[in-house]
């Protein structure tokens, strides 16, 4: 399946993969997992310490896990569209805000768009990026604040620039050994995140967060 997403020899992908590298040492191993459970609708059902959630049974599952950082990825059945779950405990938490000198959701969020643009600048000096909206939002019973992005002729493929979008969500759990950072990130070329937007709520809809004492 990995073999498969790596032939499309999208982009998006390899944005993906940055993501992980800037957070993942050698010692989690990012792997395919089929141990999900089939639910009605033929979706597909999957638990962990952090999180559960539904998801379509065609889209491509890429999942680690180590004691500090839990990375879950869905890439839709076209290949142009992932959506990307990253979870800290405390420890980790406090690490990535210090290292990159952030204090709240808010910031979590223009570091996240500025690392985008900054990646879409390797593939296409000319691109443009814009913040279509911003705010709160209220997520499986936790504040969570977002911002919906644009980058214009983002990167090239086949002699064509495309464009995309991508909308970033940031929240922290309260537990007794102290905040934990959870991040979403659905990104894709344009039309496919459009089209594949109403699966995307209906994921959410069916995720609930867990405050992992671990």
């Amino acid at each position: 399946m990995i073999r498969r997403i790596l032939r499309a020899r999208l982009p998006l992908v390899i944005f993906i993969l940055i993501l992980l590298s800037f957070l993942i040492a050698g010692s989690i191993i990012i792997h395919i997992t089929l141990t999900s459970n089939l639910v009605n609708g033929g979706w597909l059902h999957i638990k962990t310490n952090f999180y559960e959630l539904n998801f379509p049974k065609d889209w491509h599952v890429n999942r680690g896990e180590n004691k500090f950082i839990s990375i879950f990825n869905l890439v839709s059945a076209d290949l142009r569209t992932i959506l990307h779950l990253r979870f800290y405990n405390e420890n980790a938490t406090r690490d990535f805000m210090q290292e990159n000198n952030l204090t709240n959701a808010v910031q979590v969020l223009a570091f996240e768009s500025q690392r985008l643009y900054n990646w879409s600048l390797t593939q296409n000096k000319n691109a443009t990026f814009s913040i279509e909206e911003e705010g709160s939002m209220d997520l499986q019973g936790y504040k969570a604040h977002y911002m919906l992005i644009k980058i214009d002729d983002c990167y090239k493929e086949d002699d064509t620039f495309y464009n995309v979008t991508c909308l970033i969500i940031s929240s922290f759990i309260n537990s007794e050994n102290g905040e934990r950072l959870f991040e979403i990130i659905f990104y894709g070329e344009r039309s496919s995140w459009e089209k594949n937007h109403q699966y995307f709520e209906e994921i959410m809809d069916s995720m609930r967060i867990f405050d992992s004492k671990e």
